[in-house]
C-alpha cells in the first residue's frame, strides 16, 4: 500500500487541574484548556481558575495519531486573553485516573 502511514489509535485521558496567573497566584477565569488539535478534550476555566476534562470512554472520540510506540504524551494548550499562550504535554497512557496539574500563565506586559 503506498502513500500510507502507519497509525495507531488512542483514546485521551482525563485532565483536573488549575490555572493561575504566575505573578500573583490568583486564579485566572475563562480560560481554554485543551488538547491540540482535536475537538473533543475542551473545557474552560471556572471563577476558581479550575477545569475537568473528562476521558473518552469505549464509545468516545478517538485520536489517530502517527505510529510512535515511545510516545506517551499529547500537547496541551491554556489560552487567555491578555496572558502568553501556555503549551504543555499530558501523559496518555493511565486512563484510569485523571492526571492533575496546575498551570500557571504568564500575563502580558
Amino acid at each position: 500500500m503506498s502513500g500510507c502511514v502507519p497509525a495507531s489509535v488512542r483514546k485521551t485521558p482525563g485532565v483536573v487541574g488549575r490555572v493561575v496567573n504566575s505573578q500573583t497566584g490568583k486564579p485566572v477565569a475563562g480560560a481554554q484548556v485543551g488538547f491540540v488539535g482535536l475537538s473533543s478534550g475542551k473545557d474552560v476555566t471556572d471563577r476558581d481558575g479550575r477545569f475537568s476534562i473528562a476521558p473518552t470512554n469505549k464509545f468516545g472520540i478517538l485520536v489517530l495519531l502517527p505510529f510512535d510506540p515511545a510516545q506517551r504524551y499529547l500537547p496541551f494548550e491554556v489560552l487567555r486573553d491578555g496572558f502568553r499562550p501556555l503549551r504543555t504535554e499530558v501523559p496518555f497512557y493511565d486512563f484510569g485516573n485523571p492526571h492533575t496539574i496546575e498551570l500557571s500563565l504568564d500575563p502580558l506586559k
